[in-house]
């Protein structure tokens, strides 16, 4: 499971995707069940493919990944935090959920960003989620409950606000880690608990491609009783790690979940458990 809040890391993402558009519905559901049965039949078990209806419904799977990497070159890494990282042992395998037992149910919640493509600010808002969770504990506080709104933040803001973003159509988590440090965070909930100061917008397993709501500098939620202004929480600092594998794993065990892009084949829409590796795009 990978997120994160401090430090972050991300991949390029580039998508590979065939297009659906003017098919009919079973036009679309046989070309997608062709994708499952050649996946299955390369992978030989190591991941297994399986028809997801949803999205092999959808006119354009690209509406679902927004990454549009645009960190500046000379921000290719953060050389003494990558060094620092080096030097853990690492152990065969890590899980968060375990690592973290206390935060589990924070880390465990995964939010539908609906048909809109911000991943981006999704994957940002909630790897800082999680990671706030653990750096209270870290701190020798109690785990933040599950069921408290105040400690979960705000995809839709990180979606309408972040500059130079563009919203429902991409983004690059570099720049939201950026406007957390810089502007600051308010709180948000998925779309169903509908609750902290700006909860998400878009409902789960939406059909409707969305567009971004317009940046306010107030709470959407009008039952959400914190001022905007005093909602806010900041990162101190953020970073990048870029092609170090080691750095990557040592910071998921030291601080928890950590943001990461990656290319997307056809093949992965149908993924439905094992270890994924592409094998067609």
């Amino acid at each position: 499971m990978i997120k994160i809040i401090f430090l972050f890391l991300i991949f390029a993402q580039i998508y590979y995707l065939s297009s659906s558009a003017n098919l009919t519905e079973k036009e679309k559901l046989d070309k997608a069940q062709k994708i499952v049965d050649k996946a299955n039949a390369k992978n030989k078990g190591k991941w297994i493919a399986k028809l997801h209806n949803r999205i092999a419904k959808l006119e354009k799977h690209s509406v679902m990944l927004g990454a549009k990497l645009k960190v500046p070159k000379k921000q290719v890494s953060t050389p003494e935090k990558t060094n620092l990282r080096r030097k853990r042992s690492i152990p065969a395998s890590f899980d968060v959920r375990t690592g973290f037992a206390s935060c589990a149910g924070i880390v465990g919640m995964i939010q539908d960003q609906s048909s809109c493509g911000d991943c981006w600010a999704v994957s940002t808002a909630s790897a800082l989620t999680d990671r706030y969770c653990i750096s209270q504990v870290k701190k020798g506080n109690s785990a933040p409950l599950k069921t408290n709104p105040s400690v979960y933040f705000s995809a839709l803001e990180l979606m309408s606000c972040t500059p130079g973003m563009w919203g429902c159509d991409g983004g690059d988590p570099y720049y939201a880690w950026k406007y957390t440090q810089t502007s600051g965070l308010v709180t948000g909930t998925n779309y169903t608990w509908n609750s902290g100061c700006k909860p998400y917008p878009f409902p789960p397993h939406g059909s409707t491609e969305y567009t971004a709501p317009s940046c306010v500098s107030s709470c959407t939620s009008s039952a959400w009783n914190v001022a905007y202004t005093q909602d806010k929480k900041y990162t101190k600092t953020t970073g990048y790690i870029q092609s170090n594998v080691a750095a990557i794993q040592n910071e998921i065990m030291a601080n928890g979940s950590v943001v990461a892009a990656f290319d997307v084949y056809d093949d992965f829409m149908y993924y439905s458990s094992g270890v994924y590796q592409a094998n067609f795009g």
